[in-house]
């Protein structure tokens, strides 16, 4: 999915979301990330945009079974 920069004033060029596939990490790996880096947050993706990741993430034919039940997407 494309994140365009003239729509989000936190980049300052266009990006590209993947969201084909979940990356499962262990929870204490992310809460560190968080911590560690929680100065350097750069914005937040539009209610729209998180709607439309949420839409590609469903459709993604590589998201199993398992983790379909494991994560209420239907």
């Amino acid at each position: 999915m494309n994140i365009k920069a003239e729509e989000n004033d936190y980049i300052n060029r266009d990006c590209y979301i993947d969201c084909s596939e979940i990356i499962e990490l262990p929870k204490e790996e992310v809460i560190n990330g968080l911590v560690k880096t929680s100065g350097n947050v750069l914005g937040n993706v539009s209610e729209e945009q998180f709607k439309t990741i949420i839409e590609f993430v469903k459709q993604s034919p590589k998201i199993t079974p398992k983790q379909r039940k494991k994560y209420s997407i239907n």
